[in-house]
């Protein structure tokens, strides 16, 4: 959840797509202070994966375009997606995504066109 759950340093949501993409590719890990071992369930036994990228009126202040900073959630989907989506597709899955706070049938539409745009940039 890359919308209200994280906070939005370069340093989190860099951390954020590296354990979205171990979880992708089925090795997300973690080893608690007190020893006890986390792994992921075997594939056939995972959820899928729903990725919620951050709202558009909130920018990645880290990635400018002609000047102008990218939106945060179109940099977290397009990460997420250029990162991911070979495996997931190998896998019979996709990048999902959970668009929050839409405020607009204005946005969903770019949003739309933003996801068409990945998809045919990633075949």
């Amino acid at each position: 959840d890359f919308e209200d759950s994280t906070s939005p340093t370069w340093r989190n949501l860099l951390a954020g797509q590296q354990s979205l993409a171990a979880a992708v590719r089925g090795d997300l890990q973690y080893t608690a202070p007190n020893g006890k071992h986390y792994t992921l369930r075997p594939y056939d036994e995972q959820a899928v994966l729903i990725v919620r990228p951050r709202g558009w009126h909130l920018d990645e202040k880290h990635v400018r375009i002609d000047g102008q900073f990218l939106a945060g959630g179109l940099f977290d989907a397009a990460v997420f997606a250029f990162h991911n989506a070979r495996t997931l597709q190998a896998k019979d899955r996709g990048p999902y995504f959970y668009l929050p706070k839409l405020q607009s049938m204005e946005e969903a539409a770019l949003w739309e066109t933003a996801l068409s745009h990945i998809e045919g940039m990633l075949g």
